[in-house]
């Protein structure tokens, strides 16, 4: 099973990023909640493999796993209860510290007005595993050219 990331990769890369919420359909936030009782883990991607020809044809960068992590909790919760604390959960911190935008906003506007837009999302609370694969030190995120942070694992 696989999650991506997009516009949030480079905080998941960094360790910033450890919520995340979906708009699953009930079979598939099922399947997810299979994988937390058997306490396995999830792969992380920048984007999903399965549209990898599709990107370079766009001249973009080919999807890359960028991580592990282990799913903690699955829960159902409409967006307008989305506490201020996951500002950071979410990774959007991390990409205002870096000066990165998110929906094309400043991250604390995208992140209240996500807030502000409603409807009912799968909230899966995750932690980051350490991880031995490769990880580029440089690939291209959210249209720019993006550095891994030192912490990342580098590609020999």
């Amino acid at each position: 099973m696989i999650v991506t990331f997009s516009k949030t990769t480079p905080a998941f890369i960094a360790g910033r990023k450890t919520t995340t919420r979906r708009t699953w359909a009930d079979v598939h936030a099922a399947r997810v909640q299979k994988v937390i009782d058997a306490k396995g883990t999830i792969d992380a991607w920048d984007f999903s493999p399965r549209v990898g020809p599709a990107r370079l044809a766009r001249g973009l960068s080919k999807p890359i796993k960028v991580g592990v992590f282990a799913p903690l909790g699955l829960v159902k919760e409409d967006i307008s209860t989305m506490p201020d604390g996951d500002f950071e959960l979410e990774g959007f911190k991390y990409l205002q510290e870096q000066g990165l935008t998110i929906f094309g906003k400043e991250p604390w506007q995208g992140f209240v007005d996500w807030r502000a837009d409603g409807g009912v999302y799968w909230v899966l609370r995750f932690a980051k595993l350490p991880w031995v694969e490769a990880v580029p030190s440089e690939a291209p995120l959210l249209g720019q050219e993006a550095r891994a942070p030192a912490s990342a694992p580098q590609r020999s």
